[in-house]
């Protein structure tokens, strides 16, 4: 996994993260340093379900541990085959989204 990260940010610590046919960004905010914000997940689609998006979510648990993370926190659809699959994985609802139609889901790492 490659993993270019900007200090610099506005926001904090961005983290961009790239796996063979997968990216993600992670984010670090200086306001809740203990929360690994992830979004953007994306996986070419030629290569779903040959656990690309799995082996990037163990690699982004040991992103967060190694930044002193304890949760993982994002935003998808809900009631999607996205939240069913981050489900499956591990996280958990925990509040409506930003949009309509979104749900906030997070995991303890």
């Amino acid at each position: 996994m490659e993993i270019v990260r900007d200090n610099n940010s506005e926001y904090g610590i961005d983290m961009f993260c790239h796996v063979p046919y997968g990216s993600c960004r992670l984010t670090i905010s200086p306001k809740c340093k203990n929360v690994l914000w992830l979004s953007n997940v994306v996986v070419d689609e030629k290569h779903r379900r040959y656990g690309v998006g799995t082996r990037m979510l163990q690699e982004v648990e040991k992103v967060a541990a190694d930044n002193g993370c304890t949760v993982i926190s994002l935003q998808t659809w809900t009631n999607s085959w996205q939240q069913t699959w981050y489900a499956k994985h591990g996280y958990a609802p925990v509040a409506d989204g930003y949009d309509d139609g979104m749900v906030m889901m997070s995991k303890f790492v």
